[in-house]
């Protein structure tokens, strides 16, 4: 390795470089109830924030601009925090309208209008990124039947994170969908404008099945799935790895 960043003293389960092409910096939480920014030229964090509620561990992202960071913790709320004033506290927050836990976050690209959340059970919640309440719900990936076996001693989001829960959501970069790799090893989409037109004006909100799969499936449950931010080109990952040309064509 070229350096080693030392300084959480427990399972990372989050850790973003900067969106922004002119910053050398990254953020990363952990299962010690911390977040914190670096800078890739030093080893020690630029700055560490304790996260109220994060004993159970902690979810954190960038927004499309890397001029906020988004928090999770557990199943009590979600905070934002702009980069330059990490240590002043969040300058909004709001509860997590449920009673899972968050394996992991994600602002939607390309503007970060809105926050993906993946929760304990699988199932994803579509927030509004500057509101923090919640548009819509799209159903669970995963089957009971065939999770894989966690260790009992272990907290809920730590159980998450040795199944890959919050690494399995991602979306395309025009933001159009939202894309999720399932246990049983297909990948499935949702069109995020059908998704809200749908769920305009209802409550409770309805959960929403997957709009599409893609065509073929891993040999075991998708752990992984990332979008090249350029490209539209995916990328999910199990027991192997495969690359995918999304169906979805650009708005420009």
């Amino acid at each position: 390795f070229i350096r080693y960043f030392a300084g959480h003293t427990g399972m990372v389960t989050s850790l973003q470089r900067s969106p922004n092409t002119q910053s050398t910096s990254m953020v990363s939480a952990s299962m010690d109830g911390t977040v914190r920014l670096w800078n890739l030229d030093t080893v020690k964090p630029v700055c560490t924030v304790d996260i109220e509620g994060g004993n159970n561990g902690v979810a954190a992202a960038y927004d499309p601009s890397g001029m906020v960071v988004a928090v999770a913790a557990g199943s009590q709320a979600i905070q934002l925090y702009d980069v330059r004033k990490m240590t002043k506290g969040p300058f909004t927050s709001a509860p997590i309208a449920s009673k899972l836990t968050v394996a992991g976050l994600k602002f939607m690209p390309p503007t970060g209008d809105y926050i993906l959340l993946a929760m304990s059970d699988g199932s994803i919640m579509l927030l509004d990124a500057f509101q923090l309440t919640t548009l819509a719900v799209l159903s669970s990936t995963t089957h009971s039947d065939i999770s894989p076996p966690v260790d009992p001693v272990v907290s809920a989001l730590g159980q998450m994170q040795q199944q890959c829960f919050g690494q399995n959501v991602t979306a395309t970069p025009d933001g159009r969908a939202v894309i999720a790799g399932n246990d049983n090893g297909g990948i499935v989409f949702w069109d995020v404008d059908s998704v809200l037109a749908n769920n305009v004006s209802k409550q409770p909100l309805a959960v929403h099945a997957p709009s599409g799969t893609w065509n073929g499936s891993h040999d075991g449950p998708v752990g992984v799935c990332a979008f090249n931010p350029l490209l539209m080109e995916c990328a999910t990952g199990s027991q192997s790895l495969t690359l995918w040309t999304s169906i979805y064509k650009s708005r420009g």
